[in-house]
């Protein structure tokens, strides 16, 4: 039996609570225990409503189930609620407030039938989309909302009649979009419905033959091919495997990646400017393309070997990526990703207009993220995503304060060392809340800097050219105006300066030189930052970095060379 169903039981039978908010996983479908003596492909899979009736409520003589789609229906126990005069009332519900106050008055009904007839009588309620139906709107101005949810509250309470039993059912996604009123009860019991575990999805892919043809080379291996499948939904996952399976597609290693990311991906929801909240981030870099940088290699080759080898007590909850603007702290992420064999989720815009949505969506992410496993977690603008602890921004509504809560506490969570590794990434670390950065939450602070000498500058240029088939000279030419502090994003555009002075030149019909062509790209060339402000970020990834060794002995020439002229930084 699942663990969530198990606290319900026993809050039910040590009489605790009689109010139950479900939140989570609770789109999913689920599989009745109740028929384990049906064959796999016969098990009967249904939604979470279905499954509280069939599975917990069994012995309740009445049950009802309202949603904001269907109404008010008796799913069980209609000739006792037929005895209410005013049973037709009940599919005649307009607003929640008034499906909510004929609720009252029905449970009122058999509350005293129950009395009359001298007869034990329990009744259940089924609520879904609770958050349609008292959701949190950030006041307790609106009216309706207030009475609804007071009325859902007033439900939790004992009845004073001991023969009549009343239990309702919440079902939410998410716990930040119900009013206060309801999510912040004492006498209700919350229980978080958790994404499938790997046993869940193993007994998925064993239930149905027809999912063999497309398993291909996971046959053999099927343990190994649910826990890779971890963070997707039952769902999800059995309309993706139909899907495969009608168009006749076999599963392989690279379709497995593509099919997963879809799967988290969707699961997590939607976000702003047709952006996913979370990507899966899949790549085939590895960490020998991280050029220039060999201290941070060996440093986080270390941190996978320990990772590889189960240490997980050896490794850091997370990495500040500290660095000026174009430096690639991108690409370093890219790297580790294609090297290190685990997930890599990357959260976008999570922020939403809607009170509530912004906190659901941060709570969606969580729950994936723990569904996962093992993952690394990339926050790009790190000092801009995660919030303050005290911030006049949001005009009073508190989004910035409550997101920065959800997130230190979620990242302070020891349970997740070596399981959720954190990858922050800032040009102004010092932006940053200070508690984000302290050991236990980000024990690694890692500097990444730009090219700080002219062969080294020479060498990146080199190389990106390389990747496009233009060759130059392997030695630094003498002459060649390298820019200072270059950094990678500025060399990708210069790059691309040149191949385009290079392709017009062949379209003239000659046959240009790429390093006379360089020449003139770099003659032409203007820094996209000022120097002093890439000079400022080096001095603030200085101050962050918890390893001297990952400090080149160039860096506080650069930095003393140029903060000396004239900084030009805007606080």
């Amino acid at each position: 039996m699942s663990s969530w169903v198990d606290t319900i039981r026993a809050h039910y039978g040590s009489d605790s609570s009689r109010q139950f908010i479900l939140y989570g996983n609770t789109e999913d479908i689920y599989s009745l225990t109740s028929a384990r003596g049906l064959g796999k492909r016969e098990t009967p899979l249904v939604p979470l409503s279905d499954y509280l009736q069939k599975e917990l409520l069994g012995e309740f003589e009445v049950v009802i189930a309202y949603g904001a789609a269907t109404g008010i229906q008796v799913l069980k126990g209609k000739e006792l609620t037929s005895q209410w005069t005013e049973i037709a009332r009940l599919g005649n519900a307009v607003t929640h407030r008034q499906a909510a106050e004929t609720l009252k008055v029905l449970l009122l009904f058999l509350d005293h039938l129950s009395a009359q007839l001298k007869k034990s009588i329990s009744a259940a309620c089924i609520i879904e989309h609770a958050e349609l139906v008292v959701p949190n709107d950030g006041s307790r101005l609106q009216q309706d909302v207030s009475t609804t949810a007071a009325i859902i509250r007033s439900w939790s309470q004992p009845s004073l009649n001991q023969s009549f039993t009343f239990t309702s059912f919440l079902i939410t996604r998410n716990l930040t979009e119900l009013n206060t009123l309801v999510s912040q009860n004492p006498r209700a019991a919350l229980v978080e419905v958790p994404m499938p575990s790997e046993g869940d999805i193993l007994g998925e892919l064993e239930r149905d033959s027809a999912y063999k043809p497309v398993l291909g080379e996971f046959q053999s291996d099927l343990p190994g091919l649910a826990k890779r499948l971890g963070g997707a939904n039952l769902q999800g996952l059995i309309q993706t495997l139909r899907l495969e399976a009608y168009n006749k597609r076999v599963i392989t290693g690279r379709t497995l990646v593509e099919m997963r990311k879809k799967l988290v991906e969707r699961q997590a929801g939607g976000g702003q400017e047709g952006k996913r909240v979370v990507e899966f981030l899949t790549s085939e870099k590895t960490l020998d393309q991280l050029l220039g940088q060999p201290a941070l290699v060996e440093l986080f080759r270390q941190d996978l070997k320990l990772l590889r080898a189960g240490r997980t007590d050896l490794c850091p909850m997370g990495y500040l990526l500290s660095a000026p603007v174009g430096c690639g702290k991108n690409h370093l992420v890219e790297c580790l990703a294609g090297e290190a064999g685990i997930p890599v989720v990357v959260i976008n815009n999570f922020r939403d207009r809607w009170v509530g949505s912004t906190e659901g969506n941060v709570e969606n992410v969580f729950r994936l993220i723990r569904a996962l496993g093992q993952c690394f977690v990339f926050v790009d603008e790190a000092d801009q995503t995660l919030g303050k602890r005290d911030s006049g921004s949001d005009t009073g509504s508190g989004v910035d304060g409550r997101v920065y809560s959800m997130f230190a506490s979620f990242m302070g969570d020891s349970r997740n060392q070596g399981k959720v590794i954190w990858l922050l990434a800032s040009s102004r670390p010092d932006k940053i809340e200070v508690d984000f950065k302290r050991p236990g939450r980000i024990d690694t602070k890692v500097p990444i800097f730009p090219s700080l000498t002219a062969e080294a500058g020479y060498f990146l240029l080199r190389t990106l050219l390389a990747a496009k088939n233009i060759a130059l000279p392997e030695a630094l030419p003498a002459g060649l105006a390298i820019p200072d502090l270059l950094t990678p994003g500025a060399a990708r555009a210069l790059v691309g300066q040149l191949a385009r002075e290079l392709a017009l030149g062949a379209t003239d019909g000659g046959a240009p030189d790429p390093l006379a062509a360089l020449t003139v790209v770099l003659r032409n060339y203007f820094p996209p930052v000022p120097l002093a402000t890439i000079a400022f970020q080096m001095q603030l990834a200085v101050n962050e970095t918890t390893d001297a060794k990952l400090i080149p002995p160039g860096v506080p020439v650069k930095i003393a060379q140029y903060l000396s002229v004239k900084p030009q930084i805007i606080p």
